[in-house]
């Protein structure tokens, strides 16, 4: 039998399942940062060091600049903004090409929209594992395992492959091609263990850091500045708790009038389906459609955004499921408190 390519795709530090402490894992996500070590662990330091280099906005935000309207702006950034361009960017169009962008300007500005905290490469990747086998021992960030497993997931189990065979790497390659990233060679991905080239990342972090500083600075100064530093800092803390939570903190949580997904534990939590449309267990049954509010009493902000692309020409086409859903699901039934019941 054809062994499934995803099954090779990713190589985790340690094998799915397996039994330690936490002072175990914590030494298995520290080996798996350590650049000195290994060269190939470049593209996981930088995604952890994204989020940690921000705690000195963060630390000189709270000394220098407080002020609630600042805070206001900081919760803003942290729960709307980059929660909702992680949404549309991140996951439904690097991971499941959810839409498509008109050309490479459009590519361009999409990619650079927010302040960028997240490696593509490090989302994509394990994402497609992710979903072809949701809450089993082969997913990479099974929530079964417990939160801290989950935690530390993007640098202990969310790892392309090293050792792929050069048909094998084409295969890697040809699932970021949609984002635009400039990839290595064969010889160059076996040297860096990435497809994401070093620094071609690190000039377009730099870049991308650099104008949307300038843009804070010039808006609200230092005070606005460093509250988007620390709205940064602590949307990296909090987006790793993200899949733990939406599929059940590794328990069957589902309820039949909310959560309609077979196949998973996936939820559709009330908190990030608002904040950014992510309705969980929506996505799960329809992974790339740029929608997912499917019920009466869902909003998707994540789609508005897209929506809004499209008018402005910057987006060419999206894939919108709802239809598909509703008459899938025609049997369910209005509920008496107003939100959508499945009977029995």
């Amino acid at each position: 039998m054809k062994q499934d390519f995803l099954l090779t795709l990713l190589g985790p530090l340690y094998t799915p399942g397996t039994q330690m402490d936490a002072s175990t894992r914590l030494g298995y996500f520290f080996n798996g940062i350590n650049i000195i070590e290994s060269k190939k662990n470049w593209i996981y330091f930088a995604n952890i060091m994204a989020t940690v280099l921000m705690i000195v906005p963060t630390i000189i935000f709270f000394k220098d600049y407080f002020s609630w309207s600042l805070m206001g702006f900081l919760v803003l950034m942290n729960a709307l903004v980059l929660n909702i361009y992680s949404t549309f960017y991140y996951h439904r169009f690097c991971s499941h090409k959810a839409f498509k962008v008109k050309n490479k300007l459009g590519l361009f500005i999409l990619k650079n929209m927010a302040p960028k905290f997240f490696m593509e490469e490090v989302f994509t990747m394990a994402h497609q594992v992710h979903h072809k086998y949701s809450d089993s021992e082969l997913d990479p960030h099974n929530a079964k395992h417990g939160n801290l497993h989950c935690y530390l997931a993007d640098v202990t189990m969310m790892r392309l492959n090293p050792d792929l065979d050069e048909k094998g790497y084409e295969r890697a390659k040809a699932l970021m091609a949609h984002t635009g990233i400039e990839a290595n060679s064969y010889e160059d991905y076996k040297k860096w263990g990435s497809i994401t080239k070093p620094l071609n990342t690190i000039i377009h972090f730099a870049l991308n850091w650099t104008f949307w500083g300038v843009v804070f600075y010039l808006i609200g100064g230092m005070g606005l500045l460093t509250a988007a530093g620390a709205g940064g800092f602590f949307w990296g803390l909090a987006v790793r708790n993200f899949n733990y939570k939406s599929h059940g903190s590794g328990e069957d949580k589902r309820k039949e009038w909310r959560d309609t997904d077979k196949n998973s534990l996936s939820l559709n939590l009330v908190m990030p389906g608002t904040l950014c449309g992510e309705w969980h267990a929506n996505h799960h049954i329809y992974p790339t459609s740029a929608r997912c509010d499917f019920l009466p009493w869902q909003i998707d902000l994540a789609f508005a955004s897209v929506w809004m692309l499209k008018k402005m020409g910057i987006v060419e086409s999206y894939i919108d499921k709802k239809q598909d859903y509703i008459k899938t699901y025609s049997t369910i039934k209005e509920g008496t408190d107003g939100r959508i019941s499945n009977p029995a």
